[in-house]
């Protein structure tokens, strides 16, 4: 029988969490954590990399909608001649 005392889990609860886990379901818990924790400095290179290229992206967009702006008024101004 497995008994867990509760002053631990109140004061460490992801300690006891990982102990939990890596009883329950092996080492293999331990390697998930590994890479789990390797990866969220990736997902913030990720992250800034699409903002970069959001950014140049509404560049291209603001000057596709000046030009159709410009296209729309040059229509109208020879609709009105």
């Amino acid at each position: 029988m497995l008994v867990f005392d509760t002053k631990i889990v109140i004061i460490d609860p992801v300690g006891t969490l990982v102990y939990k886990m890596v009883f329950f379901a092996g080492p293999s818990v331990l390697a998930g954590l590994a890479v789990m924790i390797i990866l969220i400095p990736v997902n913030g290179v990720i992250a800034n990399h699409m903002k970069t290229l959001q950014i140049k992206q509404m560049k291209y967009k603001d000057e596709r909608v000046k030009l159709m702006n410009e296209v729309q008024l040059s229509f109208r101004a020879l609709r009105n001649f």
